[in-house]
C-alpha cells in the first residue's frame, strides 16, 4: 500500500515533465503511462511557462486550485474565465478579468510560436 507523504497541485505541463523525467529513469506503470499520454495530449504550455503563469495568476488573489485549472484550460475570453472563477469567494473586477485574459493570451501566443 502506498503512503501519501505530501500532496501538491500541479498543472498538466508539470505532470507531463515529471513523468517524462521518471520515464528516463525507469519504466512507468500503466497508470503513469496513461497519465503521461493524457498530459501530453492536453498540455498547452511548456512546464516552465505553466509555472510562471500560475505564479502570476496567484498574484490576483485566487485559490491555487482555480489558477491550476486556468493554466490547464487557458480560457480565451472573459466568459470562459468567469466560469472558472465561479469557484472563488472573491469578486474580480472587469479590469482584473481583462488583465488576466491579456496575461493568458501572452502565454498562449508564446506557446504557439
Amino acid at each position: 500500500m502506498i503512503k501519501v507523504i505530501e500532496e501538491e497541485l500541479l498543472t498538466l505541463p508539470e505532470v507531463k515533465r515529471l513523468l517524462q523525467e521518471k520515464a528516463k529513469r525507469m519504466e512507468l506503470s500503466s497508470t503513469e503511462q496513461l497519465t503521461l499520454d493524457y498530459a501530453t495530449k492536453f498540455s498547452k504550455l511548456e512546464a516552465e511557462d505553466a509555472k510562471t503563469l500560475l505564479e502570476k495568476l496567484l498574484e490576483f488573489g485566487m485559490k491555487k486550485e482555480t489558477a491550476v485549472q486556468i493554466v490547464n484550460i487557458l480560457p480565451e475570453n472573459e466568459e470562459e474565465l468567469r466560469t472558472l472563477l465561479m469557484m472563488e469567494e472573491k469578486f474580480f473586477s472587469g479590469e482584473e478579468l481583462k488583465a488576466m485574459i491579456e496575461l493568458i493570451g501572452k502565454f498562449r501566443l508564446k506557446s504557439s510560436s
